[in-house]
């Protein structure tokens, strides 16, 4: 069984401070009504996540793979996700 678990509410130290930062970029002068943010917070044992302005978590992940291919290409390397069957 996985110890992830979904909230709309922080449910930890971690996703609390996620929330805070959520709270910042909420106030910036220069915040558009279609900007986004995911906010990644990870200690040594574990890590949380806070989500803001994308219609389905589906979308949020999207717009993260797309960062992290990004990050990869700029450092002369590929991202890609293969399906691999189960069984």
């Amino acid at each position: 069984m996985s110890d992830e678990q979904r909230s709309d509410e922080p449910v930890d130290r971690l996703t609390r401070m996620g929330n805070r930062l959520i709270e910042s970029f909420l106030n910036d002068e220069e915040l558009h009504d279609d900007d986004t943010l995911i906010v990644l917070c990870d200690d040594s044992t574990r890590g949380g996540i806070a989500l803001h302005g994308f219609e389905s978590d589906s979308e949020a992940m999207v717009a993260m793979y797309s960062h992290l291919r990004a990050l990869f290409r700029v450092n002369g390397k590929d991202l890609q996700i293969h399906a691999l069957r189960q069984g």
